[in-house]
């Protein structure tokens, strides 16, 4: 973890004008106890950059997707969304060296999308969106074209859970299968099976030509560094209701020429689990599933196109975690996948697998988030620059953002162990903190 930079580096950087920022390591996170959940209070600015903290302009935290972006040393997080009436789809940033938020651009208004208010009866339908008496085929309209987007050519958002990752290649903000859950039922619920980009520097987002044909929710996605391939796998998209019909699948997108290809079909559909990038064996790694529930840890390899199940050794006095799909994040300092959270499942405490080892260890944190704070549509991401894992758990506090109603984030922070100091130079921010 890198604590101070050589003088001749400091004078480099100023004499740059601050072109190339030394963005992302944060004192105050230095020297917080391991094992140990800490609640922090981030800042948080609008998109014209006013401090909207003290109003309780947070960043929502109900079913936000989030993913580390590797370039700005920041996490992004897309969307405000939740349920019914929570709208929002804006892009989020968060620079963890200064412990701020800020929002990239203010979310589209109602009448940008297909639908109003919640379970407004003169709202489209999602049978009228789709034109189509097929339940895995879906053509809207020209003017909610790409599908999945607002008229503004936005990508919507609701219940994002693990569906985005971040491509160093292109420095893009990729989106899989946007969605909102309009109202609950199953006329109003609106999903598409698309991908879509987002640049930081010009905020504009763009839509992939092929695509993978998965659904939201029931699908994740990872960037694999070695290969330069985004994975998606999860299960076949088809209209809301309809899951019964559908198959597990996964896609992978060339970062180079921006082409989906099918992939090897995964062992299930790992409903609601997350995938995540092991640094140590350069390989996906996936922790459970909803619908049916399962415990089971698997292995994706891209360059074999292999699925493996592994078979970790228990914890010696807890045994093994139990079963549904906690949040997920690999510690790429110590070759931990660390897991916390609770689904349709009761609640899974912190747990951590070591990749060296093969054993999984209930670790008993002090402070340990309750399943209230961790359930489904919280978010898990590990800092490398910090050597911390961050969580945006529901804080049970709500507030109104650009006029959407919605459940703020409450940021914590947990250290697995400590590991050896980051000597890697800062990199370009292009967009950081402007707003």
């Amino acid at each position: 973890m890198r604590r101070f930079l050589p003088f001749a580096l400091l004078l480099a950087l100023m004499l740059l004008g601050g072109r190339v920022a030394y963005a992302g390591v944060n004192p105050a996170l230095a020297n917080i106890p391991l094992n140990t959940w800490v609640h922090i209070d981030p800042k948080s600015f609008d998109a014209n950059g006013v401090d909207i903290t003290a109003t309780g302009g947070w960043p929502w935290n109900a079913f936000s997707g989030m993913t580390y972006d590797s370039d700005h040393k920041a996490i992004l997080m897309f969307g405000g969304g939740g349920h019914g009436g929570r709208r929002g789809n804006e892009v989020w940033m968060y620079d963890t060296g200064k412990n701020e938020w800020r929002m990239q651009y203010f979310p589209d208004p109602p009448s940008a999308y297909p639908y109003s208010i919640d379970d407004d009866t003169t709202a489209m339908t999602f049978q009228q969106y789709c034109q189509s008496t097929d339940q895995k085929v879906c053509n809207p309209p020209a003017a909610w074209l790409p599908r999945g987007s607002t008229k503004t050519g936005r990508p919507w958002t609701a219940h994002s859970y693990d569906q985005m990752t971040y491509d160093p290649v292109n420095h893009k903000f990729i989106l899989i299968g946007p969605n909102f859950i309009f109202g609950y039922t199953t006329a109003l619920q609106y999903g598409a099976p698309d991908a879509f980009a987002y640049d930081i520097p010009t905020k504009t987002w763009s839509h992939y030509t092929t695509s993978p044909n998965n659904y939201h929710q029931q699908s994740r996605t990872e960037y694999d560094p070695v290969h330069k391939v985004v994975i998606e796998a999860g299960r076949t998209w088809t209209w809301p209701g309809y899951s019964w019909i559908a198959t597990p699948e996964c896609w992978a997108l060339n970062v180079v020429t921006g082409v989906w290809s099918k992939r090897a079909t995964p062992p299930m559909w790992g409903g609601d689990a997350n995938l995540v990038w092991d640094t140590v064996n350069s390989r996906m790694l996936m922790y459970g599933q909803d619908y049916p529930t399962t415990a089971d840890l698997w292995a994706y390899d891209a360059g074999s196109d292999v699925w493996t199940k592994l078979n970790p050794l228990p914890d010696p006095v807890f045994g093994l975690p139990p079963g549904g799909a906690p949040n997920a994040a690999f510690d790429s300092a110590n070759g931990i996948l660390l897991i916390l959270g609770q689904s349709d499942q009761p609640y899974i405490p912190t747990w951590a697998y070591n990749v060296r080892t093969n054993q999984w260890k209930k670790m008993n944190p002090v402070n340990e988030p309750g399943g209230a704070k961790v359930q489904i549509g919280a978010n898990l991401i590990y800092d490398p620059e910090n050597n911390v894992f961050f969580l945006n758990a529901f804080s049970q506090q709500f507030s109104t953002i650009g006029g959407y109603y919605g459940e703020r984030g409450e940021m914590l922070v947990y250290r697995y162990g400590v590991s050896a100091p980051d000597n890697t130079a800062p990199a370009a921010v292009r967009n950081l903190t402007s707003p």
